[in-house]
């Protein structure tokens, strides 16, 4: 009998919405190693399928969907900078 895996995730996307997120076998997979091979919690994560549902922002994969953390992209690079800065100015307060 083959493996089946499932992840189901609700990411916190800016300040106060959410995503819900579903990815199946081998997509499910290989975030899954891909996020234990990170070596910490990324804070940016972006994906490339994205499809609008009743409201809420629903990422669901496709064997097209590619996955991102943080700086691996231009985009996440230039989203951590500005949180990175942000978090700097709070401390400082």
């Amino acid at each position: 009998m083959a493996s089946s895996f499932i992840l189901l995730a609700d990411l916190k996307a800016g300040r106060c919405s959410t995503t819900a997120e579903s990815m199946f076998d081998a997509l499910a997979l290989a975030f899954r190693n891909k996020f234990e091979s990170y070596g910490s919690e990324p804070r940016i994560v972006l994906a490339t399928t994205i499809n609008p549902k009743r409201g809420r922002l629903y990422l669901n994969s496709t064997s097209e969907t590619h996955i991102y953390f943080d700086s691996e992209t231009a985009v996440g690079k230039e989203m951590l900078d500005k949180l990175l800065m942000a978090q700097n100015i709070q401390q400082r307060r």
